[in-house]
């Protein structure tokens, strides 16, 4: 999923400069705009990836705490019927 999004957002920068260049209108500044727009586009996009990631893992993380806990609270209480 990560190439993806990537992958997109390159081609999106390099659909904008090839249509600049065919249409014959565009100027040497706008093709450098439109190329610094999808650069930022994709450093967000990289910047995006990773905080999803990073929320992934902690959410990972607190599933496997909350799946101990239960298991804990599971044998106590079947320690306490056996009582």
């Amino acid at each position: 999923m990560k190439h993806t999004d990537f992958g997109s957002s390159l081609k999106a920068g390099a659909l904008v400069a090839l249509l600049a260049f065919t249409t014959g209108c565009a100027s040497t500044s706008e093709i450098q705009q439109a190329n610094a727009t999808a650069e930022s586009a994709l450093q967000a996009a990289q910047q995006a990836q990773r905080t999803a990631e990073e929320a992934l893992r902690k959410a990972e993380a607190a599933q496997r705490c909350c799946d101990d806990n239960t298991k804990k609270i599971d044998r106590a209480f079947e320690r306490a019927q056996q009582k």
